[in-house]
């Protein structure tokens, strides 16, 4: 504001008097073709912004989701899969990545859960290989206690 009171210093300018003022203050003013080449600008980076921030939370999503399917090694994974088919819906849920059937094809780059049975609290009994677990049943049928 007190750049515009130094310049008109209380008083009204014509168009050729305040350019002449602004020459002599080395003030550059701006003609329409710049004006619009620099609202082109604005607009073309405002889209580059919208482009790179939807590919972030796109590429971010996905790692989330192969994180989430428990995948071992996140790069590996990414590069056995069709991403350019990948969509980013507006709610955030992808669309067209197929983990499922790369869990089916190459598994081993996920962690798969283990269950595991708990038993009833019954104690178990020792362990007989063939050979053994063949001789005991034939005593056994033979009626001999050994």
């Amino acid at each position: 504001m007190e750049f515009l009171k130094n310049v008109f210093q209380g008083r009204a300018l014509t168009f050729d008097a305040f350019s002449k003022i602004c020459a002599q203050k080395k003030i550059q003013l701006a003609d329409a073709a710049q004006v619009e080449q620099m609202q082109k600008e604005v607009k073309d980076w405002k889209e580059k912004y919208q482009r790179d921030l939807a590919a972030v939370k796109k590429e971010a999503a996905i790692e989330a989701a192969i994180l989430k399917a428990r995948g071992r090694n996140v790069r590996a994974i990414k590069a056995l899969l069709d991403l350019e088919n990948v969509r980013l819906r507006e709610d955030g849920v992808l669309e067209g990545l197929d983990l499922d059937g790369l869990k089916n094809t190459d598994g081993y780059l996920f962690d798969f859960e283990q269950t595991v049975q708990k038993g009833n609290g019954a104690k178990g009994g020792e362990y007989l290989d063939g050979l053994e677990l063949f001789a005991q049943s034939a005593r056994n049928a033979a009626g001999l206690k050994l």
